[in-house]
């Protein structure tokens, strides 16, 4: 039996050696690549795209390198939220940050600093443009939702345009009760004849009065003082609230929303 195993081993010697080679098992069993990003040439590509300006090309491949290799990708990340940060798409740049972090546990404190820097400095601008109106030192606000916030901006816009168009009825109610009227309001019945009274005008606030004295001429600009609204600067200069877009059309360049005034600013004012 000793014999038999003896022989047996002798003769599979060269049949491994047939087989394996100088090259071992692998030949046989192909072991797995592993993926290197700083040596993939679409990497390189990508990078010389940014460096040529091409910003838009370069987004698309790295983010054709983060689908493809999604756990392996830490530096496309990077370079695709740089992109998305130059290109004010702030949302989009918070999240490749974070996955450049999730992806690079080991990398150096000073990246990790400078990854959450970026983000930090995403989310404010973020919020800073989004919400105008609001506070942008509430950093903590930063987390709501992207649908939350532009439902807030819509609500903003709608109250603003409800502001003036109660400013713009509460001047119709004021012309009509200084020409003697009730405002269209209707009022308890009392025991009188009845007369025919005509219809209301339709929009009694373009109708000028005989009798309402000659306005100063308008000045060039007005300055801004506590509880202006463009809806009474309108008021005061041109005896009508409807104006009000063309100051804010005449001060766009200073002005992000019709509602952007503060103590001290100058306003041109339009000609009449």
């Amino acid at each position: 039996m000793f014999k038999f195993i003896l022989i047996l081993c002798v003769l599979l010697i060269p049949v491994g050696t047939f087989f394996f080679g100088a090259h071992g098992c692998g030949s046989v069993f192909p072991q797995e690549s592993v993926y290197v990003e700083a040596e993939d040439p679409e990497f390189l590509r990508g990078r010389e795209l940014v460096s040529g300006g091409r910003d838009a090309d370069a987004m698309a491949v790295f983010q054709e390198i983060v689908r493809r290799y999604p756990n392996a990708s830490p530096e496309s990340n990077m370079e695709a939220g740089l992109i998305a940060f130059r290109r004010d798409n702030f949302p989009q740049a918070i999240y490749h940050f974070n996955q450049y972090l999730a992806l690079s546990p080991e990398a150096s404190s000073v990246l990790q600093k400078r990854a959450r820097d970026l983000i930090d400095s995403a989310k404010k601008r973020f919020f800073r443009e989004m919400l105008p109106s609001r506070d942008s030192a509430g950093a903590e606000a930063v987390g709501i939702s992207l649908e939350l916030q532009q439902k807030y901006q819509s609500v903003m816009q709608q109250n603003e345009q409800l502001k003036h168009e109660i400013a713009r009825l509460r001047e119709q109610l004021e012309a009509a009760t200084a020409r003697g009227g009730n405002g269209g309001i209707a009022g308890p019945a009392r025991s009188q004849p009845s007369v025919e009274l005509p219809a209301p005008e339709p929009n009694p606030v373009a109708t000028e009065t005989p009798s309402e004295p000659e306005r100063p001429p308008v000045p060039a600009t007005h300055t801004v003082v506590s509880g202006d609204t463009l809806s009474s600067i309108s008021r005061k200069y041109y005896g009508t609230v409807n104006r009000w877009r063309d100051i804010y059309q005449a001060n766009r360049v200073t002005m992000k929303n019709p509602s952007d005034l503060k103590i001290g600013m100058v306003l041109k004012l339009p000609r009449p």
